[in-house]
């Protein structure tokens, strides 16, 4: 049977490790690492912290257009980015930039995780593009905006409606590009991360491993805090 699991699912903070809300399609992941050198994916493994790696804070390797505030997220006293305003294609944070070194990520997990927090009930998109075994160029949006997926040729779009509280989402890529494509493991590069207003983001992580709330490395996880004085 394929896919083998559901390809996006949401875990929700305060919910149990096999809660997590199906909502379509498989789970999404993590890791710490450097930029790639040569051809070698081993610096991925465990997982890339894709903020981190790619350095979203150096100057000319992440695009923040519009209105993307950096602040101190009082409920897990962790920096985050909160993106807003009416336009989204006006408003967003694109990794790489586009004066970026690195011109694609390069990333190569099956699991991509992305810690996100809606903003009220604002519509939000988040854009992965990939290149894949038969084209060079295949965009997988997830957004609150869509109510079915769909797929075609060169996009899919899927459902993604976040609550109140900071989520994990984690897309298997496999099992989504599985809706278009008969590829095997790894088929999909991701190239690019673009995340548009409204919601704030965290970080975002790729993996070959997929984690639960129970079992993801620590710099992944999204606890409460009581207070974040002295942060």
């Amino acid at each position: 049977r394929w896919p083998p699991e559901p390809c996006l699912v949401r875990l929700a903070l305060g919910t149990s490790a096999a809660a997590g809300q199906v909502l379509g399609m498989p789970p999404v992941v993590a890791v710490a690492g450097s930029p790639p050198r040569g051809e070698s994916t081993l610096w991925q493994h465990p997982f890339v912290d894709v903020f981190k790696a790619f350095g979203v804070d150096a100057e000319g390797c992440a695009e923040k257009k519009g209105d993307v505030q950096d602040e101190l997220d009082r409920q897990i006293c962790k920096r985050v980015f909160r993106i807003r305003g009416m336009v989204s294609a006006n408003n967003y944070l694109l990794i790489p930039g586009p004066q970026a070194p690195a011109k694609s990520l390069g990333l190569t997990g099956e699991y991509i995780y992305l810690h996100l927090k809606a903003v009220g009930c604002k519509y939000f998109l988040v854009h992965l593009d990939l290149s894949v075994a038969t084209i060079s160029s295949f965009r997988i949006t997830l957004s609150n905006m869509y109510s079915e997926v769909k797929a075609s040729y060169h996009t899919l779009q899927c459902p993604l409606v976040l609550g109140s509280d900071w989520t994990v989402v984690c897309l298997h890529l496999p099992s989504a590009l599985s809706l278009t494509f008969r590829l095997p493991k790894h088929a999909g590069v991701l190239k690019s991360v673009q995340i548009c207003a409204s919601v704030i983001v965290r970080n975002v992580y790729t993996s070959d491993t997929r984690y639960t709330l129970d079992s993801m490395p620590r710099e992944m996880r999204l606890d409460f805090q009581h207070g974040c004085e002295g942060v």
